[in-house]
């Protein structure tokens, strides 16, 4: 009897003291980010029957569960891709917002006005030396802006570029730890060991993971954890998993408004914009929607009023005399010299027309080949300057519907309706991931209070089983001092 007691006593003496570690780990873990608190089920063990008696035979640990919610933890995962998608995009496009900000400088629509106001005022002073250099001078900067504003865009682009090439090393290396954390979990559990706190370590992973992009996890019928990229794929499959590329495509196969755009490759195929949410698809979205449009916009601009412009100057004549013949009609050779001038120099088409637009050579070489005259010598003929001046409100912008102004104002316009749009998308998923978060706290976050009270339970049934031990041990010694 008293060594069935004693054993009895055991028992309930381990699973005590399983119970007090257990406790401990979790007060330990108070503050520790993504930990789920851990909960003893401990349970009769099976009785013995003696006659008709059914007697009990103690306790045993069946296992340390990990208090924790799947659908809760999908859920935050989701709202994190969200979260940082809105995040990231707000961020990339206030970066290119902030290119076509003219409130503290002279920026391209600004210099694009001045432009036209000067050649107004060269046709109130169509002799005027002074104001054909105001002319040039306002051109020289209208060029700088579209340089400028083509050299910022793509920064832009390549600032992208090199996250793209961070955050690819990043979800590399989440995705080999991921790997072998599933080898280790399955490890350990095939065997009945304790898996939980390698689980909060996954999950801490996977929440990572989640703001580069939007994922999906499962358990399969073989038992393998599957981590796969919404419109991507598989990723993860139990301890294998996939490593994604981000390279430069060959030329020929480049986008065409990005010749060393970063691409993301999995096994040998571009696959960049699949990606759904998350910080990949908000770099790669900005990338190729708001900087490629501006740039085609700004290179549309830089096209069209150029092509406009010379379009009218080379029907203007310059302050050079032409020389007449007897009979009053104008010298070839000097009448080539005096019209038919380019005031531009730009390419055939508008294909990076902001980074390549430039004076011609005749207006670089003297302020005399600015035309302004519609017929030859004729100092004071001003409608060649007020035709180019009058560009400035006609529709030549590269849609044919508006003007200049009214196309670079709609496009900048977009940009920011777009960013503003994502701010209050961010403002929105920040307040969804912190009650989301709070959420999961209550239900696996650990409390100090009730983990201090269980310290005290633990301890007096560790206290209990000792006494039944030693009373155990007593009843023992009492039958051996019994003298025959």
């Amino acid at each position: 009897m008293s060594s069935d007691l004693l054993s009895i006593g055991r028992t309930g003496l381990a699973s005590a003291q399983k119970s007090l570690q257990t406790a401990a780990h979790n007060i330990s873990n108070v503050n520790s980010e993504g930990y789920s608190r851990q909960k003893v089920v401990q349970l009769a063990a099976a009785p013995i029957g003696e006659g008709n008696i059914v007697i009990g035979t103690g306790s045993y640990i069946k296992s340390i569960e990990r208090i924790h919610d799947d659908f809760i933890e999908k859920r935050l995962n989701g709202i994190i891709s969200d979260h940082n998608y809105n995040t990231e995009r707000y961020f990339q496009l206030s970066i290119v917002e902030n290119i076509f900000n003219e409130i503290n400088f002279e920026g391209l629509n600004t210099s694009i006005n001045n432009f036209f106001n000067s050649f107004r005022e060269l046709s109130n002073n169509p002799g005027s030396e002074t104001i054909r250099s105001l002319i040039r001078e306002n051109s020289k900067i209208l060029i700088q802006n579209f340089h400028r504003t083509n050299e910022a865009l793509d920064k832009a682009s390549e600032n992208i570029n090199n996250k793209m090439d961070m955050a690819i090393d990043d979800v590399n290396s989440i995705m080999s730890a991921i790997g072998n954390l599933n080898y280790k979990i399955r490890e350990i559990e095939v065997t009945n060991g304790e898996s939980g706190d390698l689980r909060d370590e996954r999950d801490r992973y996977l929440n990572k993971l989640a703001e580069h992009f939007a994922l999906d996890t499962y358990t399969d019928d073989k038992g393998r954890f599957i981590v796969s990229a919404k419109g991507v794929g598989t990723l993860v499959s139990g301890k294998i998993y996939q490593s994604f590329q981000c390279k430069s495509p060959p030329p020929e196969e480049s986008r065409p408004a990005f010749a060393n755009a970063r691409e993301i490759l999995l096994e040998g195929k571009v696959i960049s914009d699949r990606f759904q949410l998350g910080k990949i698809s908000a770099l790669i979205s900005t990338r190729n929607e708001e900087i490629k449009n501006m740039q085609e916009k700004i290179d549309g601009i830089a096209w069209s009023l150029a092509q406009a412009v010379n379009d009218v100057h080379r029907k203007g004549y310059t302050n050079k005399e032409v020389e007449l013949d007897d009979q009053g009609n104008p010298n070839a050779l000097s009448m080539q010299e005096a019209t038919n001038i380019d005031f531009f120099k730009i390419r055939e088409d508008p294909y990076k027309a902001a980074s390549l637009i430039d004076l011609s050579s005749d207006i670089k070489e003297s302020l005399v080949n600015i035309a302004t005259a519609l017929q030859p010598n004729s100092p004071g003929d001003n409608r060649i300057a007020l035709a180019i001046s009058n560009l400035q409100y006609e529709k030549i912008a590269p849609d044919g519907e508006s003007t200049l102004e009214e196309n670079y104002l709609q496009s900048v316009g977009t940009v920011a309706l777009t960013s503003g749009k994502h701010k209050i998308a961010q403002e929105q998923s920040e307040g969804i991931l912190a009650q989301t978060r709070a959420f999961r706290e209550q239900i696996s976050g650990v409390s100090v209070d009730e983990e201090t009270a269980n310290l005290m339970k633990y301890q007096h049934a560790y206290e209990a089983s000792a006494r039944i031990m030693r009373a155990a041990d007593e009843m023992f010694k009492a039958v051996l001092s019994i003298k025959p």
